[in-house]
Parts: structure tokens; C-alpha cells; sequence
């Protein structure tokens, strides 16, 4: 408009109070009678340039303006995001945090149970070996878990047998054949040859442990339990058995009477 364009003013007064005068009525500049033309000419064009100037800075200050409206507008809405981001991180902290404790809380519990089994509980790893055992196992095996951790089941620390009274092979141990197969085994029947003589009879369950989507286990759980002494009543009802049989059908005496002295051995030792 009108008033943005710079006023330069004539004048033939040349008191400094006049001057003023005419600065305060909206004057950029003046010049003084006589007039020179090269003189307006040359004021006139530095005004020109002046206010050339002065628009394109207003012109950048708007634009700097609106960069500054919309860098506050993309802070403002980055700053919503990362507080949103970090709510959400929050809350998947908390939720990990809920998880792990409860993790931890079921792993006691889990091993609080394990421990208190009166059954024998044995871990072992792809290749056999030992990682963990209860006391059960300890109690049961007669063995402690420092004898018995990093060991396996190809590496027994005592003679084992099957129902035969034969040599148990390692390789047909129900943990073998789970880690080999990837197929559980149950009431498997082994022999544990304990010093001067004893046998402690034991049923094995194996279970193999396999991470999802896997056809090969990554270790195997097997549990026993001691049944050396429904073992001892079963061998005690075959000989009681055979004597019955040898008596109906008139067998050998001395047959008889070595059933009966092993029979009186078996139940009642402190007779003989």
C-alpha cells in the first residue's frame, strides 16, 4: 500500500528542528534546495534498494515463521509419539517384569514339587549326559549328585541288570532309546547291583523333551521308583508256588525241601 512507500521530502528549511519535523511526519530522507538530480536520483534508488530489502526479509521472516510453525507442530507430534512409544515400552517392561517373576515363582514351585517327589527324577541332555537330579534320584540310585552330574547313562557307576539277571545294555536304558527315538518308554525294569550283593530293582519312565517344531529331543526326563520289594514278594509267590506244585504233583523231595529252605530265607532270614 501507500504507506509502505518511502517518502523523501524537499525542503528549503535547514534547522535541525525541522528536520525532526519532517522525520516524525513519516520521512525516510530529504534533500535541500537547491535540488541536484543525481543527488535525489542516487537517495531515491538507495531507498528503492532499501526497501527491496526490507520486503524480502519480511518475506523470510514469514517463511521462517511458518518453518518454525510447522517444526513446533513436527516436534509436537514426534514428542506424542515417543511419549506414546515410551508408554507402550513401559507397559511391555512391566508385562516382562509380571512374566519373569511369574517364571521364577513357577520354577520354585516346579522345583519345590520335583524336590519333594518320592520319586527319582533325572534330566539329560541330547547327548546323555546328566544335568539334574532330586534327592529321590540321589536316595533311590545311592549315589550323590556330584557322583552322578556330568555322568551317563553309558557311564554307570554301578553294574546294572534286566529281569534275567543279565547285563542291562546302556544303549537300551529308556533314556537312550527316548534320546534316540524321540518315543517315550515306560515300566522299564532294571537292576541296580549295589556292594555285597544287594539288588535294588527299580521301573523306569522316560519322556523325551522337544523344542516346538522339533522331531529330535534337546534332553529327556526320566522318572523311577524303588519296587525292590514287590519284587521280593513276587519271587517269594513264585517259590511258594513251586513248592505247592512240587507237593500236588509229588516232586522231588529234596527239590521241595531246598524250595522251602529258600523260601524260609527269603521271609523269615533270621530262622536259619
Amino acid at each position: 500500500g501507500i504507506a509502505d512507500i518511502p517518502v523523501i521530502f524537499m525542503t528549503s528549511l535547514t534547522e535541525i528542528e525541522h528536520k525532526i519535523t519532517g522525520f516524525k511526519a513519516g520521512g525516510v530522507d530529504y534533500v535541500t534546495k537547491p535540488i541536484q538530480v543525481d543527488e535525489v536520483m542516487a537517495r531515491v534508488g538507495a531507498h528503492s534498494r532499501l526497501r527491496i530489502m526490507q520486503r524480502q526479509l519480511e518475506a523470510q521472516n514469514e517463511q521462517l515463521q511458518i518453518h518454525q510453525v510447522e517444526l513446533e507442530l513436527r516436534v509436537a507430534h514426534r514428542t506424542a509419539e515417543l511419549s506414546a512409544s515410551n508408554l507402550l515400552l513401559r507397559a511391555e517392561i512391566d508385562e516382562r517384569k509380571r512374566m519373569e517373576a511369574a517364571l521364577q515363582s513357577s520354577e520354585i514351585l516346579h522345583r519345590s514339587v520335583v524336590t519333594a517327589m518320592t520319586e527319582g527324577v533325572v534330566v539329560q541332555a541330547a547327548d546323555g549326559v546328566i544335568t539334574s537330579l532330586n534327592p529321590a534320584a540321589e536316595n533311590i540310585l545311592g549315589l550323590s549328585a556330584g557322583q552322578l552330574l556330568g555322568k551317563s547313562s553309558a557311564n554307570s557307576l554301578q553294574a546294572t541288570i534286566d529281569e534275567n539277571g543279565k547285563p542291562f545294555p546302556s544303549e537300551l536304558h529308556p533314556a537312550m532309546v527316548t534320546l534316540r527315538t524321540g518315543r517315550p518308554q515306560f515300566g522299564i525294569v532294571m537292576g541296580l547291583c549295589r556292594p555285597y550283593g544287594e539288588i535294588v530293582w527299580i521301573s523306569m519312565n522316560s519322556c523325551p523333551l522337544l523344542a516346538e517344531g522339533e522331531s529330535s529331543p534337546y534332553a529327556v526326563v526320566t522318572t523311577f521308583h524303588d519296587i525292590t520289594e514287590r519284587k521280593r514278594h513276587e519271587a517269594e509267590e513264585e517259590i511258594r508256588l513251586r513248592i505247592y506244585e512240587g507237593l500236588a504233583q509229588g516232586g522231588e523231595l529234596p527239590e521241595i525241601l531246598d524250595l522251602i529252605i529258600k523260601y524260609v530265607e527269603r521271609v523269615q532270614p533270621d530262622c536259619l
